[in-house]
This record gives C-alpha cells, sequence and structure tokens, in this order.
C-alpha cells in the first residue's frame, strides 16, 4: 500500500519526538527526517503539512 504524506510525516514525527524525549518538532527535522529516509514528497509539501493540516501550533523555524 503506498503511504500518503501524512502517513511518512506522523512516522517522521513520532520517531523525532521519541528520540528527543520531548513533544515537540520543528519542520526542519520533519523534512531532514523524511528526506533521510527517502521520502518522494518535496519540502514545500512536507511542510504544507505541518503548518496547515497537521498541527494546530506548528511555528515556522
Amino acid at each position: 500500500m503506498k503511504s500518503t504524506c501524512r502517513d511518512e510525516l506522523l512516522q517522521a514525527t513520532r520517531s523525532i519526538v521519541k528520540a528527543k524525549g520531548e513533544n515537540r518538532f520543528t519542520p526542519k527535522e520533519a523534512v531532514e527526517y523524511m528526506h533521510h529516509n527517502n521520502t518522494n514528497y518535496a519540502e514545500s509539501t512536507i511542510r504544507t503539512h505541518i503548518v496547515s493540516k497537521c498541527c494546530a501550533n506548528a511555528i515556522l523555524h
């Protein structure tokens, strides 16, 4: 089954917060994580999901 950007982003953010031990992440961390794990999604697509679709309290860094 093909994953969506949202699916990949949720997996990425769960991994990031688990590794950091705190319930927060930056858009940059998510983009870097997803690209490191060979996502097919563009940085702009990932950032759009973070700031407008997934996180009510998203802050751009």
